[in-house]
């Protein structure tokens, strides 16, 4: 059974030598109040001082508790972390999401607000290095909820130590790591670690309520767990030794798989317009968010697009890629375009599909002068017209925003005076938008890089990339000004440049 043992400082430099960080690089920790984020600023506070880093501790107010406020400041005056703090309340009347969200809401919509403003945090003291004190109960809580939504082998495994930035809704994510030390450790471990040291920690009230799913899920493993613990071995499976087995067996799978799939997969990963030998072709327009897997229009038994494992692995991450989600898509969801693509061969009905925000056409366009090239293009859906005026966003100079949470938009901070009575926004490419555009004198490389996009991008998804526009405050015309991701500047004076969220956090 796992030791109950604290856990000691010379356990915690071990942990730490697995890290590789930077000589005296700057540190962060996101500290709740909770045993584990304490515990976590106690050891990082130890471990920085001996080793001359400067640690900055993160409080997060999020304002959904009369006393969250107050109990934040009791946090920043605990003489144990004896550290630069931080208290970052949530805003929620300007927050991405605009309102106090709904208890359904709740778990998703802090999660975003939390790590924007960690992001806020960590850039403006240029940190690279933000540790969590997620735990191996936190692990086998996630794993229950990824295999209750469908996910497959990936969602089933293990934490990384050190992963990218898991929420990228603004600029300032860029360029961090999350480091979590405490993954194998049990949460009794941690609870006997802040006992032997003797000092206190916060048990938020949420954290009982039934009315968050994790909780739920959390609960339940605690309660079966003590049953194993109590001597009833039948609970054995569901214990956090059984789902502990089940996570590292689902990592042994993981890397099986990988091996197999990954001269594929990386090279998907590591830029645009990939050609990987023999009969696998996938292009990916990042600076567009568009997507396009060229298969043989007789697909053969024997193709690696017939190995349902690997079909679906490379459907899942495109839909992952072209939605910029942090998370991998529902199995199901994989599944049914997978079979969508598998069923064309057989009908020989080649037609769109439309799943959870993605639309899959089948292209017309053969690449690399291969006439036996048949190619599916992957899209975001196209908008609703009930969303039209919800997907235009105002954007003043020097700003960098998140349209369609898939672009970051920047907008230059020279604009000339002779602007000063337009206001300029953001909003998706429309089909007027072409004929506005041959109106304008442009350069004949703006007028090849727009042909080029027109004729390679079917009508069914080409109006999902941004524009920019001004409008007079005095009245309703507006002018067409840049498409930033087709890098065509149409007045040079106004600068205007887009990175595809998807590429930043894939690539």
């Amino acid at each position: 059974m796992a030791s109950r043992n604290p856990i000691t400082f010379k356990e915690f430099i071990s942990l730490m030598s697995k890290i590789h960080l930077r000589k005296g690089e700057p540190l962060g920790v996101a500290v709740s109040g909770g045993v584990d984020s304490m515990t976590l600023g106690y050891f990082l506070n130890k471990f920085s001082k001996e080793f001359n880093h400067k640690l900055t501790a993160f409080i997060i107010d999020h304002k959904f508790r009369p006393e969250s406020t107050e109990e934040s400041y009791k946090i920043q005056s605990f003489s144990l972390l004896d550290i630069d703090t931080k208290i970052m309340p949530i805003n929620w009347e300007t927050s991405e999401e605009s309102t106090f969200p709904t208890i359904s809401q709740k778990e998703t919509f802090a999660r975003i607000e939390r790590y924007k403003l960690l992001a806020r945090g960590c850039h403006e003291r240029k940190i690279s290095s933000l540790f969590l004190g997620h735990h191996l109960g936190d692990q086998l809580e996630t794993v229950i909820m990824r295999l209750a939504r469908g996910s497959g082998i990936n969602g089933l495994t293990s934490m990384e130590y050190i992963n990218r930035f898991p929420i990228v809704r603004n600029i300032e994510s860029l360029g961090i790591n999350i480091i979590r030390p405490f993954l194998r450790l049990t949460k009794n471990r941690i609870i006997e670690t802040c006992k032997a040291e003797n000092f206190p920690w916060f048990e938020d009230s949420t954290n009982l309520s039934e009315d968050y799913k994790r909780n739920v899920v959390r609960l339940a493993l605690n309660d079966l767990n003590q049953r194993y613990l109590d001597g009833r071995s039948q609970y054995e499976p569901l214990s956090t030794e059984g789902l502990s087995r089940f996570m590292n067996h689902m990592d042994y799978h993981k890397n099986c798989v990988k091996s197999k799939g990954d001269e594929k997969f990386e090279h998907f990963n590591k830029g645009t317009n990939i050609i990987i030998p023999r009969d696998f072709n996938l292009t990916s327009s990042g600076d567009n968010g568009i997507c396009s897997l060229y298969l043989p229009k007789n697909l053969p038994h024997d193709h690696w697009f017939r190995e349902k494992y690997l079909g679906t692995r490379i459907i899942a991450l495109i839909i992952r890629w072209i939605q910029c989600s942090e998370q991998a898509p529902r199995l199901d969801f994989v599944l049914r375009c997978y079979q969508h693509i598998i069923s064309s061969y057989i009908s020989h009905n080649l037609s769109n599909f439309t799943i959870h925000g993605i639309l899959l056409s089948p292209g017309k366009i053969t690449p690399f002068g291969n006439m036996d090239s048949q190619p599916w293009i992957f899209f975001r859906q196209p908008f609703k017209a009930s969303h039209e005026n919800v997907i235009i966003q105002q954007i003043n100079s020097g700003d960098v925003i998140l349209w369609d949470k898939r672009f970051f938009i920047g907008l230059g901070r020279n604009i000339p005076l002779s602007y000063k009575n337009s206001i300029f926004k953001i909003r998706r490419f429309r089909e007027s938008d072409i004929h506005k555009f041959f109106k304008i004198n442009t350069t004949l490389e703006s007028q090849r890089r727009f042909q080029y996009y027109l004729s390679q991008v079917p009508p069914v998804g080409r109006y999902t990339i941004p524009v920019l526009i001004s409008q007079d405050k005095h009245t309703i015309s507006e002018m067409l000004m840049s498409y930033p991701t087709l890098n065509i500047i149409l007045y040079p004076e106004i600068h205007c440049w887009s990175r595809f969220r998807g590429q930043i956090i894939y690539t």
